[in-house]
């Protein structure tokens, strides 16, 4: 990963891909729920049981409090792997093979984006049953589906970066 001057990294274009399905994925929630907003009822649930029992009402202004948090928590996931100084040193409980620090820091910024890429699709599995009104999905479908899709990311990320941090760098036969 090739740092541009200054304190931003740049975006590989698969990054700048997974960067911009996220946002997608946001916008298409806001539209949905700004589509059926009017539809909903005046009082909607806003505490669901494991059962999916409804618990507890509130007003609609509710369903918009999702997309809003999905919106806030992108902003965030998409603008801390810019700055070098988070992703450019990397603390990892092994010793790091001698040139390895670019790939991590380039496999450290695609896991955050696809993190990022999961929250959105969690909080949009969450928003969407509750804008339909079907809040027995909201559980399922949101916290439930995407909990081991994020849990295999993690792992899968541990094991590229041990891989990626124990070999050390190719190196062209006349750059050594």
């Amino acid at each position: 990963m090739k740092h541009k001057n200054g304190i931003f990294n740049a975006y590989t274009p698969g990054q700048k891909f997974l960067d911009l399905l996220s946002l997608l994925v946001i916008v298409g929630t806001l539209v949905f729920t700004a589509v059926q907003y009017p539809s909903l009822p005046d009082s909607v649930p806003n505490q669901i049981d494991f059962h999916g029992n409804v618990t507890s009402y509130g007003s609609k202004g509710l369903v918009w409090l999702i997309p809003i948090m999905e919106a806030v928590f992108w902003l965030i996931m998409s603008t801390l792997p810019r700055f070098r100084g988070l992703t450019g040193s990397i603390n990892v409980p092994w010793k790091m093979a001698s040139g390895s620090l670019d790939r991590a820091s380039g496999t450290v910024i695609t896991f955050l984006l696809i993190i990022n890429l999961e929250l959105c699709l969690m909080f949009s599995a969450m928003a969407l049953p509750l804008v339909l009104q079907k809040y027995y999905l909201a559980i399922s479908w949101g916290g439930i589906a995407m909990t081991p899709v994020m849990l295999l990311t993690v792992a899968l990320f541990l094991v590229r970066l041990y891989k990626i941090t124990k070999k050390p760098a190719y190196k062209e036969p006349w750059e050594m």
